[in-house]
């Protein structure tokens, strides 16, 4: 199997790019011979003994701001056929039974379309973002302002010059999606709509390995009075993500005068941050409220289960948060929003809860509904953690990605 990624760990943008090294070391471990591409950027040692990673792949828009205007114009065709020379190569020398397409996010997609006309091989997508749905993210450059105020006008110049032509050669191309594996049946859905994936497109669901996680059933005793609701969000740290819903709905339980505190592990741009630290101070909760820079995946398990409740406060779709099952694994009970993927794992008042996307409010309400009914502690931890064990290992996405595979190569 030849993996095709836009990013691949140790550099990587998220959950994704892990779970793609996750699916190729489970592969290789089952005696599959695993070769990597993926972009340039990142470490250029071999990362692994056992999968030759070959990171050579240009993206479509990177650099210093200040740059990135003018190697975009200068390099586009350029970067097509290096990324098209250095596919071809490597197949010929790996000589693939079939090529695995993971994120293509900021990867000219003219590769897909070019790979799609062999058929020595099939060309298997696992999609667990909405890339195929996208605008490429040359079109995006050029429809976002310039964050140099000395630029934007030089920007929004280039760019009515070059964005229509930009469209023409840079069109999404129509892709086959002869074989799909979707993350959740909500990417498939939107996909379907969208992009018009077949009728044949499975669902394989994504997951963690368990063994990693050790359970500890969550109880929560009101009347301890030194032992405040401890809350955490993992993640990035964007606007998208719903941050600033959990921070309103923690302003409004301690306005009630409920113990509570937050924890924000993740990474983002500073000036959001900075904004969110300036909520903070306005709404009174600063005390209640550490921010975290993000950490490595492998110390999530012992973080983890340090918290009563995990927060998943997302605005938009997300296809289906490994950070969900890893929060259900260790025994944490899960507060989410009611969208995308996310009703696929948590089913309300079982083994989690759901709230309205962006209503804070009624996520306040769920919180409040935990701290006084500490008994639904123990029934959502333990009914979590059965939920992962049944339905989202890693064992268990690699047995149906083999299975699919053998079908088809």
């Amino acid at each position: 199997m030849l993996f095709i990624s836009n990013y691949y760990p140790p550099y990587h943008k998220g959950g994704y790019e892990e779970l793609c090294a996750d699916v190729a070391e489970g592969l290789t471990n089952r005696g599959h011979s695993i070769s990597v591409i993926t972009s340039s950027i990142g470490p250029h040692t071999q990362d692994s003994l056992r999968i030759p990673i070959h990171r050579i792949l240009h993206l479509e828009v990177s650099g210093k701001p200040i740059l990135v205007n003018f190697n975009i114009l200068i390099n586009k065709k350029k970067k097509i056929l290096h990324n098209n020379s250095a596919i071809d190569r490597i197949i010929n020398e790996f000589n693939p039974d079939a090529i695995m397409v993971w994120g293509m996010w900021n990867l000219p997609r003219a590769i897909l379309s070019e790979l799609e006309k062999f058929e020595n091989y099939p060309v298997v997508y696992y999609i667990a973002d909405y890339w195929p749905s996208l605008p490429d993210a040359y079109t995006l450059h050029w429809q976002s302002p310039s964050r140099i105020r000395h630029f934007k006008l030089i920007k929004k110049i280039i760019a009515w010059m070059v964005v229509g032509e930009g469209n023409r050669q840079l069109n999404r191309p129509n892709l086959l999606f002869n074989n799909v594996m979707c993350v959740s049946n909500s990417v498939k859905e939107k996909l379907t709509r969208d992009v018009g994936l077949p009728e044949t497109t499975t669902v394989i669901y994504n997951g963690i390995d368990i063994t990693n996680f050790s359970f500890n059933k969550a109880t929560f005793f009101v009347d301890d009075l030194d032992k405040p609701l401890r809350m955490l969000y993992a993640g990035r740290i964007t606007y998208e993500k719903g941050v600033v819903i959990a921070l309103q709905a923690l302003s409004e339980l301690n306005h009630l005068g409920i113990n509570v505190y937050l924890d924000i592990i993740g990474n983002g741009s500073k000036r959001y941050i900075k904004e969110l630290h300036n909520l903070c101070k306005d709404e009174d909760i600063s005390e209640k409220v550490k921010f975290h820079d993000g950490v490595s995946r492998d110390m999530m398990p012992s973080i983890l289960s340090d918290y009563d409740i995990l927060l998943v406060p997302s605005l938009v779709p997300d296809a289906l948060p490994r950070i969900i099952q890893e929060g259900m694994a260790v025994g944490c009970v899960v507060v989410a929003s009611d969208i995308g993927g996310i009703p696929e794992i948590i089913e309300d008042g079982v083994n989690g809860l759901l709230f309205s996307p962006g209503d804070h409010n009624d996520l306040e309400s769920k919180i409040l509904l935990m701290y006084k009914n500490p008994t639904y502690f123990e029934q959502y931890s333990s009914e979590g953690r059965k939920t992962v064990e049944e339905r989202f290992t890693i064992k268990k996405m690699v047995d149906k990605i083999e299975t699919y595979l053998h079908q088809i190569a």
